[in-house]
């Protein structure tokens, strides 16, 4: 009979203890949003960044480039790299992938895009989204054929589906992701 009344107090206790951390997280939702918002936006890009890199796809799917773009408009340029970094560069180490001066190169543009991207807050969204999604690949492809002597017809294809891949996004995703982020 003893062991019932532990058993029990054990479940109430694992309850409360849910409980607590639910109060407490939905309490820092409220107070920190835009941290909490940033975070969990991180997590939901990294989990599907990790999967899209263990798959092993030949093209890049995930919308770390989408969301950065985001949030570099909506915070600053920091945040953005902040973000490429939790959510494309760790998931995809973790998921096989290496980290090399290819990849250095890659976030740098990345970086650099978004940081252009942080002076266009006037202009209209999509439009500018579009714009630097086509920069930033384009950026990608000729440094990838001219530094690292990538074949350049696969990589005119990368372009042209990694950019469709990304307009995708903009034009599906972009008007929820500043509404949350706003």
């Amino acid at each position: 009979m003893v062991n019932k009344k532990i058993t029990f107090f054990r479940r109430r206790f694992r309850l409360t203890n849910f409980l607590a951390f639910m109060v407490i997280f939905l309490i820092g939702m409220i107070l920190f949003r835009r941290i909490a918002v940033f975070f969990i936006i991180s997590l939901v890009v990294a989990v599907s960044t990790y999967f899209i890199y263990s798959v092993k796809l030949p093209f890049d799917l995930s919308p770390v480039l989408f969301v950065s773009l985001i949030i570099s408009r909506q915070y600053s340029v920091m945040p953005a790299a902040v973000f490429i970094a939790i959510s494309g560069i760790i998931p995809m180490i973790l998921a096989g992938g290496s980290f090399d001066h290819t990849t250095l190169f890659y976030v740098s543009v990345r970086i650099l895009v978004n940081f252009i991207n942080t002076f266009l807050k006037p202009f209209p969204i999509v439009p500018v989204l579009i714009g630097m999604s086509f920069l930033d690949h384009l950026l990608g492809t000729v440094g990838s054929v001219s530094l690292f002597g990538a074949n350049p017809a696969k990589e005119m294809t990368n372009i042209v589906l990694q950019t469709s891949v990304d307009i995708i996004y903009i034009l599906s995703l972009s008007s929820l992701l500043v509404l949350m982020t706003g």
